[in-house]
C-alpha cells in the first residue's frame, strides 16, 4: 500500500515524497490503518530497521494537523542521546513543509539552550526520560497540554532502568482518552505490556512476524576463536571482505578503545564511540560515518540503538553480547530502509560462547559456523608477517571448533575451585590471627609476618604454635614467650598497672605440678600451666624459654597475690 492511498495533509506527502517514502512497510501500514481509519491506540511489536520511525512521526503529524489541536503538542520518549536525535532529524525531514518547531531534550550537552527551546513551546518535544524528569523539577515545562504521546524502544527503557521515570511522566499527562498513544518495541515483555494496557486507551496490538525476530537479508556467519586470537582474525576478515564501511562492537569500553586504536594502527579509517565519549562528539563522528568521512567505528552497545548508517555493510560482533536481544539490534545496523541485504560476523570466544545458545534461541536459527578457508589462511598469514606480535591462530580456530574453557558458566571468568592454591582451601579457623602476645610484641615475633619467607612459596596456616626465627631470639633476649596470658609490654589478663614493675617475691619453678589455686580473681587466668601443652616448643633453646615463661608467669601470680594481702592489711 502507498503512502498516497490515506487521507494525509499534501504538505506531509510532498515531505515523504521528498524523503523518497513511497510504498509502506508492514508495520507502516498497519499503524497509519489503526490510527488514522479506526481512531485507535498502538501497541506494536516490530523489529529495528522496519520503518517505525516513519510510521509513528506519520501519525503523529496527522493528529496534530487536526483543527482541535492546534495549541497542542507531542511527546516522544527515547531510550538514548543518540536515538532522539535521529528522531528529531527524521521528524524535520519528513515535516519540513508543516513548518512545526521541535525540540530535542537530551543528556551530555547544554541545559540553558534546552530551557529555551522548551519556552518556546514547541510541537513536537523528543526526549530521554531522565533530562525530561529534570525540566519537570523545574517547572520549565508543563505536560497537561500534550495530545500525544509516543513511546519508542520501550523493552530499552525498562532495561536502562527507567521504569520508574517513565511511569511519572506518564502520569502527569492528560487521561489516556484524551491523547493518542503509541507503544514501539523490538521485544515484548510484561512490563510493557502492563504498560500498554494501564495508560492507554484500549490499544490495537500489532504484531510484524517474521521467521525470526532479525531482519531478513542479513548473512550471518560465526567463528569459534580464542580471545588472543581474536584481534588478528579481525584484522584478516576485515581484509578479506573489504567494506565500505562497518561497526565493531565490543562488550567493554576497554575492549572498543583497543580495537579503534589496533585498526587506526593497521591502516584503518576508526572513530571510536562509548559510554566516556562526549555526546557532542559521538553527533559528530555519527555525521562523518553517514557522509562517508569515517568507515569503520568501534563501539559498545551504546551504537546498538538509534544509529542510522545508509548502506553499512557489516557488523562484526567482537564479543557475543551477555544479552541477546543486543545482537537483534547490533546487527539490524545493517540492511535498513531501502537496503535489503547485509552480513553480519560474529567472534565466540571461551569468555562469551555461553551467550550463544540465548541468542540462538531467541533468533530462533543456528548460526552457521565459519571454517577458515585457504583464502583467509594466507590472509591471516601475512598479517603475522608484518606482526611478528600477534598470536598465530590454532587447530581449532582454523577448523571453527569451540573454544571452551575448564569452567562453566555464562562469562564465569573466575578459577574453580580445584584450580585454588593449596592454602585457599584451609577452612576459616586455619585462617585466624595468631595470639595477641605475638601480635603486640612486633612484627619480627608474629608467625604471619610477611618478613618472614616461606621457601615453599604457599603461606602456612596458623597452627598455635610459636615459631620465632634463631636470630631474631639473640636480638630480642628479654621479649616474652608468645602466649595470651604472658605480658609482652602490654597489661596480661590477670595483671594490674602497677605490678609489672615491683620485684616480686621468690618462687620456685613449677612445669608439671596442678595450678594452685589462690581466689577467685585469678583461678581462670593466671594458673601456672596456662600455657598450653601445644604450645610448648620442641628443640632445647625453646624449652628453656618455656621455662623462663614459667617462672615469669609465677612471679606474676605472686606479684598479684601480694598486692591483694596488701590493700586487706590496709
Amino acid at each position: 500500500m502507498q503512502f498516497s492511498q490515506f487521507p494525509l495533509d499534501p504538505r506531509l506527502l510532498r515531505g515523504l515524497d521528498l524523503a523518497q517514502y513511497v510504498t509502506c512497510t508492514p508495520v507502516q501500514e498497519a499503524t497509519l490503518k489503526a490510527v488514522l481509519e479506526h481512531g485507535k491506540d498502538v501497541y506494536a511489536q516490530s523489529q529495528t530497521g522496519t520503518g517505525k520511525t516513519a510510521a509513528f512521526l506519520i501519525a503523529t503529524f496527522w493528529h496534530l494537523l487536526k483543527p482541535e489541536n492546534h495549541d497542542k503538542f507531542a511527546l516522544i520518549l527515547a531510550p538514548t542521546r543518540e536515538l532522539v536525535v535521529q528522531i528529531e532529524k527524521e521528524a524535520k525531514t519528513l515535516g519540513q513543509f508543516l513548518q512545526f518547531s521541535m525540540a530535542a531534550i537530551y543528556g551530555g550537552v547544554s541545559i540553558e539552550r534546552q530551557r529555551q527551546s522548551l519556552l518556546r513551546k514547541p510541537r513536537i518535544i523528543v526526549a530521554t526520560p531522565g533530562r525530561l524528569q529534570d525540566f519537570i523539577n523545574q517547572k520549565t515545562i508543563s505536560l497537561k497540554n500534550a495530545s500525544v504521546l509516543v513511546i519508542d524502544e520501550a523493552d530499552r527503557l525498562f532495561d536502562m532502568g527507567f521504569h520508574k521515570d517513565l511511569l511519572r511522566i506518564v502520569k502527569m499527562l492528560p487521561a489516556p482518552q484524551q491523547r493518542l498513544n503509541l507503544l514501539f518495541s523490538a521485544t515484548l515483555n510484561n512490563k510493557v505490556g502492563q504498560l500498554a494496557w494501564e495508560h492507554m486507551n484500549n490499544p490495537e496490538s500489532i504484531v510484524i512476524k517474521s521467521e525470526y525476530p532479525t531482519v531478513e537479508g542479513i548473512s550471518q556467519h560465526l567463528f569459534h576463536v580464542s580471545r588472543s586470537e581474536k584481534m588478528i582474525l579481525l584484522l584478516a576478515v576485515l581484509k578479506q571482505e573489504n567494506p565500505e564501511s562497518a561497526i565493531i562492537f565490543s562488550n567493554t569500553k576497554a575492549g572498543a578503545r583497543q580495537i579503534s586504536l589496533r585498526l587506526q594502527r593497521a591502516g584503518y579509517n576508526c572513530a571510536l564511540i562509548e559510554g566516556n565519549i562526549p555526546q557532542k562528539k559521538r553527533l559528530d563522528i555519527i555525521a562523518k560515518m553517514k557522509t562517508g568521512k569515517i568507515k569503520f567505528l568501534a563501539a559498545t552497545d551504546v551504537a546498538s540503538r538509534g544509529i542510522h548508517i545508509p548502506n553499512l555493510s557489516l557488523v562484526i560482533n567482537f564479543d557475543l553480547p551477555d544479552d541477546a536481544e543486543n545482537y537483534v539490534h547490533r546487527i539490524g545496523r545493517t540492511a535498513r530502509g531501502t537496503q535489503t541485504t547485509g552480513k553480519a560476523i560474529s567472534f565466540a570466544c571461551e569468555r562469551f560462547v555461553y551467550n550463544l545458545s540465548s541468542i540462538e534461541k531467541l533468533i530462533k536459527k543456528k548460526i552457521a559456523v565459519t571454517i577458515i578457508d585457504d583464502t583467509l589462511k594466507s590472509i591471516i598469514n601475512d598479517i603475522l608477517k608484518d606482526n611478528p606480535d600477534q598470536t598465530a591462530l590454532s587447530e581449532k580456530t582454523m577448523a571453527g571448533t569451540p573454544q571452551k574453557s575448564s569452567h562453566q558458566g555464562r562469562g564465569y571468568t573466575r578459577k574453580p575451585h580445584h584450580d585454588r592454591y593449596q592454602h585457599e582451601k584451609k577452612y576459616d579457623h586455619d585462617k585466624r590471627q595468631p595470639p595477641i602476645a605475638a601480635r603486640s610484641a612486633g612484627s619480627k615475633h608474629n608467625p604471619r609476618s610477611p618478613k618472614e619467607e616461606n621457601p615453599q612459596g604457599t603461606r602456612k596456616a596458623y597452627s598455635g604454635k610459636t615459631h620465632t626465627p634463631h636470630s631474631d631470639r639473640r636480638d630480642h633476649k628479654h621479649s616474652q614467650p608468645q602466649d595470651r596470658a604472658v605480658g609482652t609490654g602490654h597489661h596480661s589478663r590477670g595483671e594490674t598497672k602497677g605490678s609489672q614493675h615491683r620485684t616480686p617475691r621468690t618462687a620456685t619453678t613449677r612445669s608439671t605440678s596442678k595450678p594452685q589455686r589462690t581466689n577467685d580473681h585469678s583461678r581462670s587466668n593466671l594458673s601456672t600451666n596456662s600455657v598450653r601443652t601445644h604450645d610448648i616448643p620442641r628443640n632445647s633453646e625453646d624449652q628453656s624459654h618455656a621455662s623462663y615463661a614459667n617462672t615469669q608467669k609465677q612471679k606474676n601470680i605472686l606479684n598479684f597475690i601480694s598486692k591483694l594481702f596488701h590493700k586487706e592489711g590496709e
